[in-house]
């Protein structure tokens, strides 16, 4: 279970980050870092809006396709 009250670095985000970008599923990241599978997930999302081209976003423009 997740520890509560404890707010997570700005590196363990980017730790979560990279190993979801190795393939890890975001089950065993959240299992990993002692957070909650909904935290991995509001992660991925915050930084799909900071850097979309380097996290993917899920619109494709027209001239990309």
């Amino acid at each position: 279970m997740a520890r509560k009250g404890r707010r997570a670095t700005f590196e363990e985000k980017v730790f979560a980050l990279r190993l979801l970008e190795q393939g890890m599923s975001p089950d065993r990241v959240a299992e990993a870092l002692g957070v909650g599978r909904e935290s991995i997930f509001r992660w991925k999302r915050q930084a799909r809006l900071v850097a979309p081209r380097h996290y993917g976003s899920r619109r494709r423009r027209a001239d990309q396709e």
